[in-house]
């Protein structure tokens, strides 16, 4: 469990949104940050989910 461990979450979020960042929280919760496209209400493709 203290080992590193990959996770993928770019098939759980639309194309136009870029993880920047994770934080870990004392609570056990996490913060994420991300950079939205400008583009991502009038293109389409934006809102389409990713892959891992």
């Amino acid at each position: 469990m203290l080992s590193p461990h990959d996770v993928c979450v770019a098939d759980r979020l639309p194309t136009g949104l870029e993880l920047t960042g994770i934080d870990l929280l004392s609570t056990g919760a996490a913060r994420l940050t991300v950079a939205v496209a400008p583009d991502i209400l009038s293109n389409p493709a934006q809102l389409e989910t990713g892959s891992c």
